[in-house]
């Protein structure tokens, strides 16, 4: 399987004080690192489908290392899924009473189409939270207006859900170093829905209309 490069364009650790609270969170051994890599790859092959696809690798050196796989269409999901492997080796830092989650988390998104673009927004958004020494998880929203969106697909802000139009395994048993990884769903999503998402539950309303949709919301396009 030949492999590829992205440009990771601005969510880069310079802070040495930030590396270094980092690495306390890091699986502590190149074994441990190898292992993950290799169980999240199988977990996504299982449930996802083949990963027979160049491989996204980064250009530079960042931290936590990730790679980005690209899943082909088939009858039955007739659009592709990028998925990082290897955000998850590093835990995010989740408030003390938050029991949502272990601060573990891969990110992923359905597209119509490859771009570019589309794997640069992947692992910008997936270094983001350690660039910013915070979390994301289900429910959070972020603003693309720094990330260099191409202005055609009219898409500026994004919402983190669980994975509903995976199979419920997918989301719910993978672990890596005894702690539960949750695979983020990186949706698209209107202006206006940005704004009901700010308003009480407006965040679940529009969850509830992406859930009874026939198939998931694409990167290319709003409907």
């Amino acid at each position: 399987m030949s492999g590829t490069r992205f440009s990771i364009f601005k969510h880069q650790l310079n802070n040495k004080a930030t590396k270094e609270i980092m690495k306390t969170r890091k699986l502590n051994s190149k074994k441990a690192l190898a292992d993950g890599m290799e169980i999240r790859k199988q977990h996504y092959e299982k449930y996802l489908g083949k990963l027979d696809q160049p491989i996204l690798h980064p250009t530079k050196k960042i931290y936590p290392h990730m790679n980005i796989y690209q899943i082909a269409p088939t009858p039955q999901k007739p659009y592709w899924t990028l998925i990082t492997n290897g955000m998850s080796a590093v835990k995010q830092n989740i408030p003390l009473d938050n029991k949502r989650t272990s601060g573990r988390t891969e990110l992923f998104m359905y597209v119509v189409e490859p771009q570019n673009w589309m794997f640069k927004l992947l692992g910008g958004l997936a270094l983001t939270p350690f660039a910013h020494n915070n979390f994301v998880h289900w429910e959070h929203l972020c603003c693309l207006d720094d990330n260099k969106i191409p202005k055609k697909t009219g898409i500026a802000h994004v919402l983190y859900m669980p994975p509903f139009f995976e199979d419920i395994s997918f989301g719910n048993t993978l672990y890596i170093n005894g702690d539960k990884v949750d695979p983020l769903w990186i949706i698209p999503i209107t202006e206006p829905e940005f704004e009901q998402c700010l308003e009480k539950n407006g965040d679940r309303e529009i969850a509830k209309k992406l859930m009874q949709a026939e198939h998931p919301r694409l990167f290319d396009t709003i409907s």
